[in-house]
């Protein structure tokens, strides 16, 4: 906020086990720090693609995921993505393309990325649009449902040749 004194920080998901020490980290911010951020969990998937739509960029340093289909979505949104350099997440984003990655647990990388897009309004709306464009040529149902069909097809015909 020293930085970027209007930012404001949306934290949404559902609740984990780790949602009681996110909160007692937010109750120890000063209170006009806390006001600047708003935590939404458990909330309907409908609702998704609005809190989308009201970041300017959407951010999931997990070090858990294996195909995070949260940034499909944010991508679908026209929102640039910033995620870890960890298991399968530098295979979906295009570091410097659709998105940044940082270091795992590094605070100080992830926070560069933030300031870094929170400066340049311009560079989000890029990454943002290049993230969609992946969404529309990769990651459709259609899409996904005909790779799907063509793995069953290419299954199906092998399991036909071995019976011969």
């Amino acid at each position: 906020w020293a930085a970027q004194p209007d930012v404001r920080l949306l934290i949404a998901g559902a609740r984990t086990p780790y949602s009681h020490q996110l909160e007692q980290q937010i109750s120890n911010l000063i209170p006009e720090q806390q006001e600047r951020v708003t935590v939404l969990s458990d909330f309907a998937e409908h609702e998704k693609p609005d809190l989308l739509a009201a970041c300017d960029v959407f951010v999931l340093p997990s070090g858990y995921e294996s195909f995070v289909i949260a940034f499909l979505e944010a991508w679908a949104c026209k929102k640039p993505v910033i995620g870890t350099r960890l298991g399968a997440i530098p295979s979906v984003v295009d570091e410097g393309c659709d998105g940044l990655l940082v270091a795992y647990q590094d605070t100080e990388d992830l926070a560069q990325a933030i300031l870094a897009f929170l400066a340049d309004p311009q560079r989000r709306a890029q990454m943002g649009e290049a993230g969609y464009q992946k969404v529309l040529e990769n990651y459709t149902w259609e899409i996904v449902a005909d790779r799907i069909r063509a793995v069953y097809r290419e299954v199906i015909a092998r399991r036909a040749k071995l019976q011969r």
